[in-house]
C-alpha cells in the first residue's frame, strides 16, 4: 500500500476510533450511518490491500519462475539444434535449418520455436535419442513449454489483480473520505461548545503525512549545573 492510501486508511481508523470513544448526544442517525460507512470502508480497504499484495506476490514469483523456465527451454531446444547438425543432410536435409537457434528473443518467440521443435523432432525422435537425447525428449520439451506458458499467464493474472486492486483501493478510500466529510459537518455544529472534543475530532480526521517511525521525541533540555 502506498503512502497516500496508508495515510488515508489511518485517518479513517482515527475517525472510527473517535466514534467508538464518543457517542453523540442526542443520537444522530446520519452520523451513525456515516460512522458505519467509515468502518465498512476500512474493512474493504484492508481486504483489497490483501488482494493487491497477493497479486503482487503472484506476479513477482511468476516472473522469477519464467526466467528460470526460459533458460531451461532454450537449453532443451539448443541440445536438439546441436544434434540436428550431426544428421546426414542427404537423409534429413531440412532438419538443421528448422531447428536453428537464433538470438534470444521474446518469450512468445521461444515458445513458438520450441513448439516447432516438437513438430520437427516427433516423427524422427528415435534418431535424436540415438544421438544422446533423453527417451522422453518430446514429453520433456512439451512439459517445459506448458510450464513457461503457465508462468507467463500467472504473471499477467497477478499483475492484473494488483492493478485492479489498486484502482479499487483508491475508490474505497474516496468513499470513506466522503463519509468523513458528512461527519465533519455534523461535528462542527455538535461540538462547537466542546472545544476539547472538537479539537480531538479535528485531530482524528486529519491525514498524517509522516510515518510513525519518522516522528521522534525531542530530547529534554539539559539544565546546566548551578554555578556554571
Amino acid at each position: 500500500m502506498n503512502d497516500t492510501l496508508l495515510f488515508g486508511l489511518n485517518a479513517l481508523k482515527g475517525v472510527k476510533q473517535f466514534g467508538e470513544d464518543h457517542a453523540l448526544v442526542p443520537a444522530n442517525a446520519v452520523a451513525t450511518a456515516a460512522f458505519t460507512g467509515v468502518s465498512n470502508s476500512i474493512t474493504l480497504i484492508e481486504a483489497l490491500d490483501a488482494s493487491r499484495l497477493n497479486g503482487s506476490s503472484t506476479s513477482r514469483g511468476a516472473s522469477e519462475e519464467k526466467q528460470l523456465l526460459r533458460k531451461l527451454l532454450r537449453s532443451q531446444v539448443s541440445d536438439l539444434s546441436r544434434i540436428s547438425k550431426t544428421l546426414d543432410k542427404a537423409v534429413y536435409p531440412d532438419v538443421a535449418s528448422q531447428l536453428k537457434l537464433g538470438p534470444s528473443g521474446s518469450y512468445a518467440a521461444l515458445i513458438t520455436l520450441a513448439k516447432n521443435a516438437v513438430a520437427v523432432v516427433t516423427p524422427i525422435k528415435q534418431v535424436f535419442i540415438d544421438r544422446g537425447a533423453p527417451a522422453t525428449v518430446i514429453e520433456d520439451l512439451q512439459a517445459s513449454i506448458d510450464a513457461l506458458q503457465a508462468a507467463i499467464d500467472r504473471r499477467l493474472g497477478g499483475r492484473g489483480k494488483r492493478i485492479g486492486s489498486n484502482a479499487d483501493l483508491r475508490f474505497a478510500l474516496r468513499a470513506g473520505r466522503e463519509h468523513v466529510a458528512v461527519l465533519d459537518g455534523i461535528m462542527s455544529i455538535a461540538l462547537k461548545n466542546s472545544p476539547g472534543l472538537l479539537a480531538e475530532w479535528k485531530a482524528a480526521k486529519r491525514i498524517q503525512r509522516r510515518h510513525p517511525a519518522e516522528v521522534t521525541e525531542q530530547p529534554a533540555p539539559v539544565t546546566p549545573p548551578a554555578g556554571s
